[in-house]
């Protein structure tokens, strides 16, 4: 039996976008960023997947803020539909990302 999932990767969640000189402006793309999660989670409804796929670099640096990783596990709550997250370079070593994330499944 045919499994259809839809496959993303290199979210970089988080990323600061230090060439963007004006904050509000990196503010907006950053949080573009976290709203796409839904828009992923819609694709992947409509074209009837089991589940999600991240790849690697959900988020940017092993030290992202707690409030990124809140901000992207409760988008990631709200799909109604799996996803599995497989880490990558910048998540490995990230205790902040294993500490919130573990919160959320405790």
């Amino acid at each position: 039996m045919p499994i259809t999932f839809l496959h993303t990767a290199d979210w970089q969640l988080g990323k600061p976008f230090a060439s963007v000189e004006d904050d509000d402006k990196r503010a907006l793309i950053r949080q573009a960023r976290i709203k796409a999660i839904q828009k992923i989670g819609q694709i992947a409804q409509e074209r009837n997947a089991s589940f999600i796929l991240v790849a690697g670099d959900l988020f940017d640096s092993p030290t992202t803020s707690k409030s990124t990783v809140s901000a992207a596990c409760s988008n990631l709550g709200q799909l109604k539909i799996p996803v599995i997250v497989i880490p990558w370079s910048h998540q490995i070593t990230s205790t902040v990302v294993y500490g919130v994330i573990s919160s959320f499944l405790t």
